[in-house]
């Protein structure tokens, strides 16, 4: 053990000192200035969630929507996209699996969920999203409803495929992990 000599402070006290020599050599202190802020209050809410073919959106659009769909020009009347990353010493392992079981969760969907796929995203900010995304359709806002009903059953099959894709999902990984609701924009009530 070192000792310290009765001459020499501290570094602890030293940095006591050092602080109130600093304060004690100023003569004046430099005067505070200040700005006022522009403050801009967002609420989340700018899009209503409703279904483009019912009330309140005009008989014209919701034909336009609807021959839209038919012609496969939209996805459908609901959209939700899973953002999500894999680590890369899982990513073979999970293009893999994605090569066989993509037809199980089809398959394994309730009348009105609609499985769209899942892809990488080759461009863009994966780093805050993740780089993946899965595609849901849904034919109407109670076929959401639908699939968090399979989701939340341990015993339906829809679960327990979906139960196997997240053990692929990196949830330590700095993107967060995000999901997104859409509809047709052209039936959209924006505020």
């Amino acid at each position: 053990m070192t000792e310290r000599s009765p001459d020499r402070p501290s570094a602890k006290s030293s940095a006591r000192t050092s602080a109130r020599d600093l304060v004690a050599r100023s003569t004046s202190l430099d005067g505070v200035t200040a700005e006022p802020a522009e403050l801009e209050i967002r609420s989340g809410i700018g899009i209503i969630i409703r279904d483009p073919m019912k009330r309140g959106v005009p008989a014209e659009t919701q034909a336009e929507i609807q021959a839209s769909l038919d012609n496969g020009i939209i996805i459908d009347r609901f959209i939700a996209e899973w953002g999500f990353d894999v680590s890369h010493e899982k990513a073979k392992d999970f293009h893999a699996w994605l090569v066989v079981n993509e037809k199980q969760i089809k398959l394994y969907c309730p009348a009105g969920v609609h499985y769209r796929g899942t892809y990488a995203v080759a461009a863009g900010d994966r780093q805050k999203t993740g780089r993946y995304r899965t595609i849901w359709g849904f034919a109407s806002f109670s076929d959401m409803q639908l699939l968090a009903e399979q989701l939340g059953d341990e015993t339906s099959a829809l679960r327990r495929v979906i139960d196997e894709f997240n053990l692929y999902r990196d949830r330590s990984s700095h993107a967060a992990e995000v999901e997104w609701i859409m509809v047709p924009a052209a039936g959209a009530l924006r505020l």
